[in-house]
């Protein structure tokens, strides 16, 4: 994990978080089917899933999202009042 603002520490910094993105540099670049899910929160920030799956398998992982969704049920991470 990396704290905010990570990439302005340093060059070697900013390395390692590039490094650290490059599995999720081949999902737009490959096409293959993807869903992000809300999945609750953790130390008060909006937590979620990231499900990819195989070519032509997009009921697949919408069926797995619902999953998840109806698991977690509906939450509102951050009060909107602030």
């Amino acid at each position: 994990m990396f704290e905010q603002d990570a990439y302005t520490h340093s060059a070697d910094r900013m390395r390692q978080l590039v490094q650290a993105q490059y599995a999720q540099m081949a999902v737009p670049v490959l096409g293959p089917p993807a869903v992000a899910v809300p999945a609750g929160v953790v130390d008060g920030l909006p937590a979620g899933v990231r499900l990819l799956g195989g070519t032509f398998q997009e009921r697949v992982l919408l069926r797995a999202a619902k999953v998840i969704e109806s698991a977690v049920g509906r939450f509102t991470p951050i009060d909107p009042r602030r």
